[in-house]
């Protein structure tokens, strides 16, 4: 026999993982989103770019970065 109580609890849980899961997918929608907007711009700074090294007769390489450590203990 199943008790009131344990009903109860189990659909509890069930809204709670239902909660989770649609907050998760909001969470990844917006940074879809911001993704999408960052690669346009990207995409749009290069558009530019490319006409003004379509002239250049060197081409220009992206130059190394010198590595730091992150702060704190690892």
């Amino acid at each position: 026999m199943v008790f009131a109580g344990d009903v109860l609890l189990a659909s509890g849980l069930i809204v709670l993982a239902f909660k989770l899961l649609i907050l998760e997918r909001d969470m990844l929608a917006t940074l879809d989103r911001s993704a999408s907007e960052r690669l346009a711009l990207a995409r749009n700074s290069r558009t530019s770019l490319g006409s003004a090294t379509a002239r250049d007769p060197l081409p220009r390489h992206d130059e190394p970065s010198q590595r730091r450590s992150l702060p704190g203990m690892v």
